[in-house]
């Protein structure tokens, strides 16, 4: 093996080791910017709402866990909003607002469907 072979063998070991820490550091700084985005999109769209920091990183991490098993996209909209609120327990509190919310876990309409609500008006 000459000079240059074990030279090139060398700079392209590295420069795909380099690349791989790059990628890896690039996609946790990504999911530290995503959990960030949801936890504030949440408190903005909810402010009259008593929540916790601990339940609103929960939902988050649980969020984007959901996004990365369906590959799908962050979006904004109310669906993030609509998801936290069917995983906490403000339709079982009867929608109260004065209240602290409690995140029960994401919510899946397989596992958990809506309350009856006619009923308990009966």
């Amino acid at each position: 093996m000459n000079r240059r072979r074990a030279l090139l063998i060398a700079s392209s070991f590295s420069a795909l080791t380099m690349g791989w820490f790059g990628i890896h550091l690039k996609d946790e700084q990504e999911v530290d910017i995503r959990f960030t985005i949801i936890a504030d999109h949440l408190r903005k769209e909810l402010p009259y709402l008593q929540i916790s920091q601990a339940d609103i990183d929960l939902f988050s991490h649980d969020h984007l866990g959901w996004l990365s098993s369906t590959r799908q996209p962050l979006r904004l909209s109310g669906d993030i909003t609509k998801t936290f609120l069917l995983s906490s327990d403000f339709f079982l509190n009867d929608q109260s607002e004065s209240r602290p919310l409690t995140y029960l876990g994401y919510y899946d309409p397989y596992l958990r469907g809506c309350g009856n609500t006619i009923a308990r008006a009966t």
